[in-house]
């Protein structure tokens, strides 16, 4: 239940939540394990475990302007500019008011 492992993140129990995330993302493929996922890495300053998170939730939803805005947020932060400018617009592209996406962009 994804209130539960968000709480979990928040709280600092991370091995506990990428479980969680992992679980949802290999039985349901919701984009929002792939965000949980990616977030918990990032938590733990794995970036590129992260980046590949949602890497691979791109791959399975590639319309969801959630996972690129995400993925362009972690991109402008680890100074790849051009490529998070790449996915923000992609984002927006698909979703004008993505806030993430503006923020980014």
């Amino acid at each position: 239940d994804y209130p539960a492992l968000r709480q979990r993140l928040l709280r600092g129990n991370y091995a506990e939540a990428l479980a969680g995330y992992d679980e949802l993302a290999k039985a349901e493929k919701l984009p929002l394990a792939y965000l949980g996922q990616s977030a918990v890495h990032r938590a733990m300053g794995e970036y590129a475990k992260a980046l590949d998170a949602l890497g691979s939730g791109i791959k399975e939803h590639p319309k969801n302007p959630d996972l690129l805005a995400a993925r362009a947020d972690l991109r402008f932060a680890l100074g790849t500019w051009d490529e998070a400018t790449a996915d923000a617009a992609a984002a927006l592209k698909l979703d004008p008011n993505h806030f993430l996406a503006r923020w980014v962009s």
